[in-house]
């Protein structure tokens, strides 16, 4: 769609997180414990198997530590991940020998993501396979530790394939409705799957993959809600466009702030009882401002795109500005092989130039939209971020799958076909619940509304 025509979107910080052999002595190194602060796969799951391991014991030093992993033929390190996890086990097991019961700890890959199960087994009986060291245990004695892969643990055990040209796939399925400002990929009630929250200029629509579907997922609009009544904000604007950023409480119930250029109210969508509520919100932004999660975006008077200077959320440090003046944004923290992280930011701006800032570098290609999400498909620590073209409205448009370089360039993917409709808006989740993130744009055109899921 054309840039200047764009529609704002909100920020959306995407980051990988939580979500044998008889014992011997691991390197020196390894027992370093785990940055308390890291958010690579690596060091939450050192952190959670440590911890599991400490409530299992519960101070009562095991007789003999055993592990068992089963990691893929064609993973690259797996007796290192091994080490590690035995570190992570002995930080709660400070000494062996006593007369606790032993120690079993199974490890291995389950979808995108690796399992460790901890048990204290009743008794030994033949060493030669660890299912066969113990009875089978009681709730009380097991404990299971479940972190999805990024690519701080891709780089012990194999994953999914990186993503190249040939192995991207697109699918479209269709949206009932017309008009979409804004959307987020979120779990609104805590359970099951991830919902598809997308906000118009009078009401809310919530969607969930639909059962059984296969190859082409089908959604089902779950909830339609209209957002309260609010008197305009005041200031002109070409046309309506809309933020949706999500709000984390303290208990950890999560929620999604919605706000509309032509509404002065600021709008909470959550979930009670099962039943999706639209209710006036308590503006975390000063002077009008649009919450993202990090920051405020500040509207530019007459115009639907925000300033290059950011306001800070009501109890919050002022944050740095963004590169430029933008339709829309995004952040990441992006953890790589290594287990570091590196913050991305990217904007579109109002002349279609696409900006991806990687710590201090900033690159930048021309020709998009506003419309666009970012996630990292591969596990390979590198963002894909998916991007509309900057057609007018009503033109064909055309989608551009790039790869975010950890040295902070962009390497083109993949590029679609043209397309009948124009590409409005963008975002990134794990719909489907196959633990693996997607791109979505919607499409809007003369036949119809499609939603399409881009991986």
């Amino acid at each position: 769609m054309s840039a200047v025509g764009g529609t704002a979107r909100a920020v959306v910080c995407a980051a990988a997180l939580l979500c044998g052999g008889l014992w011997s002595a691991p390197a020196k190194a390894q027992n370093e414990p785990p940055p308390p602060d890291s958010i690579a796969g690596i060091h939450v799951l050192e952190r959670a198997v440590t911890e599991a391991a400490r409530s299992l014991l519960e101070g009562v030093p095991p007789s003999e530590i055993v592990l068992e992993s089963s990691w893929p033929s064609t993973s690259t390190e797996p007796s290192a991940l091994d080490a590690r996890l035995r570190t992570a086990v002995r930080r709660a097991a400070t000494s062996e020998g006593a007369g606790g019961p032993p120690l079993v700890v199974s490890a291995e890959v389950v979808r995108r993501g690796i399992r460790v199960e901890l048990s204290l087994a009743t008794r030994l009986q033949d060493r030669s396979w660890v299912r066969r060291l113990f009875v089978a245990a009681s709730p009380a004695t097991v404990r299971v530790v479940q972190v999805p892969l990024d690519a701080s643990l891709r780089r012990y055990v194999a994953g999914i394939a990186r993503l190249t040209n040939a192995g991207v796939v697109a699918i479209a399925t269709p949206l009932p409705a017309r008009g979409y400002l804004a959307a987020q990929v979120v779990n609104l009630d805590g359970e099951g799957p991830e919902e598809l929250v997308l906000l118009r200029d009078g009401d809310v629509e919530v969607f969930r993959v639909a059962p059984g579907a296969r190859a082409v997922p089908r959604m089902r609009r779950i909830a339609r809600v209209p957002l309260p009544r609010s008197p305009r904000p005041g200031h002109g604007t070409p046309r309506p466009f809309g933020t949706l950023s999500v709000d984390t409480a303290p208990d950890g119930s999560v929620s999604l702030l919605a706000r509309v250029r032509s509404r002065a109210s600021v709008t909470r969508i959550h979930m009670r009882d099962g039943e999706v509520e639209a209710t006036e919100a308590t503006d975390p932004c000063p002077a009008l401002g649009h919450p993202l999660e990090d920051a405020c975006a500040v509207p530019v008077d007459a115009r639907d795109y925000f300033a290059s200077e950011l306001m800070a959320r009501v109890g919050h440090s002022t944050p740095p500005r963004a590169p430029t003046s933008f339709l829309s944004r995004r952040l990441a923290q992006v953890v790589r092989a290594d287990g570091t992280t590196d913050r991305v930011e990217a904007v579109v701006t109002p002349r279609g130039r696409l900006v991806v800032q990687t710590g201090t570098r900033a690159v930048g290609v021309a020709g998009h939209g506003a419309a666009f999400g970012m996630a990292d498909l591969d596990d390979d620590g590198m963002l894909e971020l998916l991007a509309s073209s900057a057609a007018p409205i009503g033109e064909p448009d055309r989608l551009t799958l790039y790869r975010v370089t950890d040295a902070g360039g962009m390497r083109t993917l993949w590029r679609s076909d043209p397309i009948a409709g124009s590409v409005l808006v963008g975002t990134h989740g794990d719909l489907d619940g196959d633990g693996r993130p997607e791109l979505f744009a919607i499409e809007e055109g003369a036949e119809g509304t499609q939603l399409w899921w881009v991986r």
